[in-house]
């Protein structure tokens, strides 16, 4: 039986936003049996909806039937089995042989589903890891960002495997771990030192991708990366900046290195230190000087991005000099880009 894979990854996604915000399953009064049935493709799709998130009060009492209608011939009831192990979350950790299963075969339209529900059992669907990373590379985006997305939730027990994976030849195995470790945020902290180390060892494609999960580690990592403002290479202190900018609130203890690198020799890396304040955001003397002493930057560039600075940053009245100095700047766009503020 064919059946779209539209809107079955939409009902997933409602599905996995509705379980996120319903801590407890509904009592539906319902038994085991009935519900069970209500998976049958006979009934509409809200009902089987409500049977799949009702199953999980039954627990783990309610895997082994959903589990074997798996192997339905009925692609309806199968994709229902598999969104009720969504739900059950860690106590679906019976099926993770079955769901393994499923993802390893190319061809099972309820690849994506299967790899959501391993994600959601967390840490005990730890087996399923390495068939996990192998799918982060899959040629089929999808699959990639599904497999990213469920290791990142089996959380920290899969880090030995991923900094495993950052020491191998293979540098799309190697992006594909910064990936993940991005994604898991500060359930990665263990991987901080290995990620630094291979910043400064890395080519500048693959610098891009550990910068990237330095960044999604957020505080953790923050530390090693004012450190690295102060690196003897360029791109590694424009790497730095970027990647404060991309933790915003959590990248503020960075403000006072950010300031600094505003008188950076490399112009990348002043364009991307105000880039930076301005995402974090924040007020006082230390931001204003550093914006007014950009706003006067050689680099034209790095004058444009201080405009959208202003616009995320308090600095009181010293925002009318800065003001000031890029609305009579020489480049057009820059004082273009600063009349939109309003004021003239």
């Amino acid at each position: 039986m064919k059946y779209s894979l539209l809107p079955i990854t939409a009902s997933l996604f409602i599905w996995c936003v509705a379980a996120t915000v319903s801590a407890e399953p509904p009592v539906s009064g319902r038994s085991l049996a009935d519900l069970l049935e209500q998976l049958d493709s006979t009934h509409t799709t809200q009902e089987r909806i409500r049977a799949a998130e009702a199953l999980a009060q039954y627990g783990q009492s309610a895997v082994p039937p959903l589990t074997a209608l798996l192997y339905s011939d009925d692609a309806n009831a199968r994709y229902y089995a598999c969104l009720a192990l969504v739900r059950l979350g860690p106590c679906a950790e019976q099926a993770v042989p079955d769901l393994m299963a499923i993802i390893a075969a190319p061809r099972d339209p309820l690849r994506r589903a299967a790899m959501t529900a391993l994600g959601r059992i967390g840490s005990p669907a730890e087996d399923a890891a390495p068939l996990l990373f192998h799918l982060a590379s899959d040629s089929d985006w999808e699959v990639r960002r599904y497999a990213v997305d469920a290791l990142a939730e089996i959380g920290s027990c899969v880090v030995p495997m991923l900094l495993d994976q950052l020491q191998e030849d293979d540098q799309a195995a190697r992006r594909s771990a910064c990936e993940v470790l991005g994604r898991m945020g500060p359930k990665a902290k263990e991987a901080v030192p290995r990620l630094t180390s291979l910043a400064m060892e890395a080519t500048e494609t693959e610098r891009e991708a550990v910068f990237a999960a330095l960044a999604g580690i957020a505080a953790p990592a923050g530390d090693d990366l004012i450190r690295m403002l102060r690196h003897e290479n360029g791109d590694v202190r424009r790497l730095a900046a970027k990647a404060l900018g991309r933790m915003r609130d959590e990248g503020s203890p960075a403000i006072s290195a950010l300031c600094n690198a505003v008188q950076d020799q490399d112009a990348n890396v002043r364009f991307w230190a105000v880039w930076a304040i301005g995402q974090i955001g924040g007020s006082g003397r230390e931001i204003a000087d550093a914006l007014l002493l950009a706003s006067l930057d050689q680099d034209a560039d790095v004058r444009w991005q201080t405009v959208a600075a202003l616009q995320k940053v308090n600095i009181g009245e010293s925002v009318e000099q800065v003001l000031i100095n890029l609305l009579k700047d020489p480049h057009p766009a820059v004082r273009a880009r600063a009349e939109q503020i309003g004021v003239r």
